[in-house]
């Protein structure tokens, strides 16, 4: 169960974690009493704060999405997020649940591939300590430790990180901007689902913002008798 609110998750900002989320819910009235949690987390002084700031419209449905039993789940975004590059896909990959990428509770597993050559650039392997799984008793989920031996291990072959990447390309292509992804692995069915798409909001409206001025110099030129070259 998950907040879905009006401007969440929006070109220039994003409201990502101030609504609260409930994993692995059991039956209806788990679920029901979820989603009236999670819609009353609407209302907590964070978010009440962060859309007065940002001046952001009021409404929030809330989803109820079928769990995926992730043996692997991470982020992706569509351009290099430290640099800004538009040319390559940025994967970050652990255990279990995504939950704990997403929360910084562990060091995961960092992949760089090439939109243009289509190969893995660079390969970091994370401490993977923990992970985050259903809890088969009380319901919900649980953290656990790693086993030893798999933390040294990539958790992703390298056919996975080229089939995310391409699924990646594809979120991008569809909404015409780089994009933040949210996705999972299942266990059983070792299919990836692609859980979430919101707009990168750290380099894509900064080189809007340059694109803008560009095109405002070069009116200005005209205007002011300038010359303008064409390439």
């Amino acid at each position: 169960v998950r907040s879905s609110a009006v401007a969440e998750d929006a070109a220039d900002a994003s409201f990502a974690g101030m609504q609260s989320t409930f994993l692995w819910l059991r039956g209806p009235d788990e679920a029901l009493d979820g989603v009236r949690r999670c819609w009353a987390s609407y209302f907590n002084a964070e978010a009440l704060a962060y859309r007065a700031d940002h001046g952001a419209a009021g409404g929030m449905a809330v989803a109820v999405q079928y769990m995926v039993d992730a043996r692997v789940a991470g982020v992706m975004f569509t351009l290099n997020p430290v640099s800004g590059d538009p040319s390559t896909v940025a994967i970050d990959a652990s255990y279990g649940l995504g939950v704990t990428v997403v929360g910084g509770e562990v060091t995961p597993d960092s992949y760089l591939y090439s939109k243009v050559t289509r190969e893995l650039l660079r390969t970091r392997i994370g401490t993977k300590e923990v992970e985050c799984v259903p809890d088969s008793v009380g319901g919900g989920t649980v953290v656990r430790e790693v086993p030893v031996e798999l933390r040294a291990r990539p958790c992703l072959e390298p056919a996975e990180v080229a089939r995310l990447a391409e699924l990646g390309r594809s979120v991008e292509r569809h909404y015409g901007r780089p994009m933040d992804v949210e996705w999972a692995i299942d266990r059983a069915l070792d299919e990836v689902f692609l859980l979430q798409a919101r707009p990168e909001t750290v380099f894509t409206p900064k080189r809007a913002v340059v694109q803008a001025g560009s095109a405002a110099d070069r009116v200005a030129a005209l205007y002011l008798g300038g010359t303008l070259l064409r390439s």
